[in-house]
């Protein structure tokens, strides 16, 4: 143990698997979804603006100006400003109205989380036996007055019934049950029968390459088809995110 500890210091993010040429040789998703996995139902998704989570432990940030925004991409996707400005103006224009800290989360959220789960998604679906379900957990918390939208982790507390210890993230309202009955029911029975179910009766589909189905899941859950996908087709070009690249989006 005194070894495992001593180790973790010397590591940025030491609550990753690396690839050490024994017991991990290669990403298992890398360049296709594992022969292992063909059996095994997958349930696979991420919260719609995870980056706010990040951009919260300075709240100037939900009021930048497009030019910061501009750096912040840039510096953080390791493109130059000109990059910057073409992957921002595909955002703005999917996302009418939106404010430059709400793009700013938008294209961080996608590459940071989106983009891999659903690389992940696909591969497995291409080739499994078993189904896939992807999701977006759309509920928007009030907490701060409503600007993290749904950050990083929100699901949890929904997922294990735990609202009342986590109300900091997800705040007190009257409708909190209604949306832990739902999302404990879909979490519980798809540990159960690989399908996940809910007292709505919404028809989770299974995700394939055609429709891309994704449940979106909030108050009144509903399935969409590749949300957001026309903006994040502009990270194409990109590599995929790995853990070692910082947030560096967070700071001016």
């Amino acid at each position: 143990m005194e070894k495992l500890l001593a180790a973790m210091k010397e590591i940025p993010d030491p609550f990753r698997p690396v690839l050490d040429g024994r017991n991990f040789r290669h990403d298992p998703f890398d360049p296709a979804a594992p022969v292992t996995a063909a059996d095994i139902p997958v349930m696979i998704g991420n919260a719609a603006t995870e980056a706010t989570f990040f951009l919260a432990g300075n709240m100037a940030n939900f009021s930048l100006d497009i030019a910061d925004v501009t750096k912040r991409v840039a510096r953080y996707l390791g493109v130059d400003e000109t990059a910057a400005k073409h992957l921002i103006d595909a955002y703005r224009a999917d996302r009418r109205g939106t404010t430059p800290s709400e793009l700013l989360a938008a294209i961080s959220t996608d590459y940071m989380y989106r983009r891999n789960t659903t690389r992940v998604a696909e591969l497995q679906a291409r080739t499994a036996k078993a189904p896939v379900f992807a999701y977006v957990f759309d509920w928007k918390t009030p907490v701060l007055e409503g600007v993290l939208r749904s950050p990083h982790t929100i699901e949890v507390p929904f997922a294990f019934g735990t609202t009342v210890a986590a109300a900091g993230l997800v705040g007190t309202g009257p409708e909190l049950p209604r949306l832990v009955k739902a999302t404990m029911s879909r979490w519980g029975s798809f540990a159960r029968t690989g399908v996940p179910t809910a007292p709505d009766r919404v028809t989770w589909t299974r995700y394939d390459l055609s429709k891309r189905s994704t449940m979106m899941l909030d108050l009144d859950c509903h399935l969409a088809s590749d949300p957001d996908g026309v903006s994040r087709k502009a990270l194409d070009e990109l590599p995929y995110f790995e853990y070692s690249r910082p947030a560096s989006f967070v700071h001016a």
